[in-house]
């Protein structure tokens, strides 16, 4: 198995440390780049906060020995998003197509009449099924070291115009409660 740090960079975040935890380090960010190139993030409120700007914190490998305070780059191994994207979204669309699909073959040898309920039943069990799974792979994710997320270096800290304090270029005053 690859070490964390020989994984190039996929997605990055900028965050300050707020606590250590052994060789790991707790990471408040603002989970924004990935929603900076949608049309709708002037008017999202899936993050729970204005403009997507709700505060997220994360627990990073600290191979640069940062201190509580400093602002730091942390960044995700390459394809870690895609994989965790498609096994938490498509895995559980992919059994709810082939749950109704086999629900109505099986239904269609009753009948007519029960074929949609069953392709209804067959769909539903496996979109359930499916999110089992998911949650399943997420648990074992968590615990593998290639899906850790790296603090990979520690970065100046930059106000913005005025002065007033920021992570990753978000004004401190827009953190929510």
């Amino acid at each position: 198995m690859q070490p964390v740090a020989e994984h190039r960079a996929g997605s990055s975040e900028v965050g300050v440390v707020v606590a250590l935890d052994g060789d790991h380090a707790l990471v408040e960010t603002r989970r924004t780049s990935s929603c900076g190139g949608c049309a709708g993030s002037s008017a999202c409120s899936s993050l729970s906060g204005p403009k997507g700007q709700r505060a997220v914190t994360i627990r990073a490998l600290n191979l640069t020995k940062a201190r509580v305070g400093e602002h730091v780059q942390v960044v995700l191994p390459e394809g870690v998003v895609f994989q965790a994207a498609l096994r938490v979204y498509g895995f559980p669309v992919l059994a709810l197509i082939l749950g109704a699909a086999a629900g109505d073959a099986l239904g269609g040898l009753y009948g007519a009449s029960t074929a949609n309920l069953v392709a209804l039943l067959g769909g539903l069990t496996a979109l359930i099924g499916g999110f089992l799974m998911a949650r399943r792979w997420d648990r074992q994710a968590a615990l593998d070291p290639r899906y850790t997320p790296v603090i990979r270096q520690t970065v100046p800290y930059q106000p913005l115009n005025g002065g007033e304090p920021a992570i990753g270029g978000i004004p401190v005053s827009a953190k929510s409660s």
